[in-house]
C-alpha cells in the first residue's frame, strides 16, 4: 500500500516521498538515564537522545523517505529494523566518490586488521583497513570528501543532540578491504559508538544482524542463547545485508522455499549505506549485535562512528546530574 506523497523538514534535507506498508510500534524507553537526560533537551522521555532524529523515528518498517542534501543528493532511506534501528541508505555515495575513496586509502597504505579476542585466536579474517582524516588530506578532493562525509553522517543525530556538539565526537574514516572469505565475528559497536553509518564501496554485503526485529510485532528475542550459528540462520532470523554476490552464499542450504523470510534480506548496490543505532543513554542495545559473514569475492567498505564515552557510560546519570544542578554542558 504507497501513502500519499508528503513533504517535511528532514535534518536539514528536504523530504520529498514517504511510502507506507505496516503499523507502527511506539519505541520504549525506561531506562532511567534516558529519562533525566532527555529532561534537559525537552525530549519525550520515549525517545531515546542517541537514537534516530523524529522524522527517522518515525518511519514503519519498510517506510522510506526521500530526502535531498548537497553533497549525495537525492536520499532513499528506508527503515529495515525496529530493534536495533536500522536504515538503508540508497545512493549515498557516487561512483566516482566511491573509487576515490578506494584511492585514498591504498595510497595511505592499508594495515592488516588487528581486532582479537585473544594473540590466538583473531575475530577478524582476511581484512585490512586504514583511516582517513581531514588533517591527513592529500589533496583538495580528499579533504571536501571526507568533510562531506563527515557532515552527512552528523545529520543522524538526534535534534536535540546534535546542537550540542561538545557532548559527542566524530571518529576519522575507516575504509576496510576484506579478501575472499574474509570476516569479522559477531561484535556490538563499542567504546560510545552510539551511531555507524556502514559504506558498501563496491557493491558487496555480507553483513548480518541476527537479532534485528524486521518486523513492526516480533516478539523480543532472548539473548540468553549465545549460539547464534545454530539457532539465527541468515535468511530465516534477523537482517542480512546482500549486493551483487548470490545471496545463496550467506544463506543455509538446508534452508527451504517456505522457510526463507524475504523480510530478512535487504538488497545493496555500490554507493548505498546502512546507518543503525547501538546504545540508549547509559544502555547498550543487545540487539545491535552484528557481523560480518566469510564474504565470496573482495569487498570494501567505509565507516564513519559517532559516540559520546560519557552519556553511554553506566555513570551517565551522574553526567545529566550534574547539568541538573550546576547547569553546565556536558564534555567529551
Amino acid at each position: 500500500m504507497i501513502g500519499k506523497p508528503s513533504t517535511a523538514f528532514f535534518l536539514g534535507l528536504t523530504s520529498l516521498k514517504r511510502q507506507s506498508f505496516h503499523e507502527i510500534s511506539s519505541l520504549k524507553v525506561t531506562n532511567s538515564i534516558a529519562n533525566e537526560v532527555e529532561k534537559i533537551f525537552n525530549v519525550d522521555p520515549k525517545e531515546n537522545l542517541l537514537g534516530p532524529p523524529k522524522s527517522l523515528e518515525s518511519l514503519k518498517i519498510n517506510e522510506s523517505i526521500i530526502a535531498r542534501n548537497s553533497f549525495s543528493g537525492d536520499i532513499t532511506i528506508q527503515r529495515l529494523s525496529r530493534d536495533p534501528d536500522i536504515f538503508l541508505l540508497k545512493s549515498v555515495l557516487s561512483p566516482e566518490v566511491t573509487t576515490s575513496i578506494k584511492l585514498f586509502a591504498q595510497e595511505q597504505g592499508l594495515k592488516i586488521a588487528g581486532t582479537r579476542k585473544s594473540d590466538e585466536n583473531s575475530i577478524r579474517k582476511n581484512s585490512h583497513l586504514t583511516w582517513l582524516d581531514k588533517v591527513d588530506a592529500t589533496s583538495d578532493r580528499y579533504f571536501e570528501i571526507v568533510k562531506n562525509m563527515e557532515d552527512l553522517a552528523v545529520t543522524f543525530v538526534h535534534e536535540a543532540l546534535r546542537s550540542q556538539s561538545e557532548m559527542y565526537d566524530l571518529e576519522s574514516l575507516q575504509v576496510a578491504k576484506y579478501d575472499q572469505e574474509g570476516k569479522f565475528d559477531f561484535h556490538h559497536d563499542d567504546y560510545g559508538r552510539f551511531a555507524t553509518v556502514l559504506y558498501y564501496l563496491n557493491g558487496v554485503g555480507g553483513t548480518y544482524f541476527p537479532y534485528a526485529q524486521t518486523r513492526e510485532n516480533n516478539d523480543i528475542i532472548s539473548l540468553r542463547n549465545l549460539d547464534i550459528e545454530k539457532t539465527h540462520i541468515p535468511g530465516k532470523d534477523g537482517l542480512l545485508i546482500v549486493g551483487k554476490e548470490d545471496p545463496k552464499h550467506y544463506i543455509h542450504s538446508e534452508l527451504t522455499g517456505e522457510e526463507f523470510d524475504s523480510a530478512s534480506i535487504a538488497y545493496i548496490e555500490p554507493g548505498d549505506a546502512v546507518l543503525f543505532y547501538n546504545y540508549r543513554p547509559g544502555e547498550k542495545i543487545e540487539n545491535s549485535l552484528h557481523g560480518s559473514l566469510p564474504v565470496p569475492c573482495e569487498k570494501w567498505i567505509a565507516t564513519n562512528w559517532i559516540r559520546s564515552e560519557k552519556l553511554t557510560s553506566s555513570f551517565g546519570h551522574l553526567y545529566a546530574d550534574q547539568i541538573l544542578s550546576e547547569g553546565l554542558g556536558l564534555y567529551m
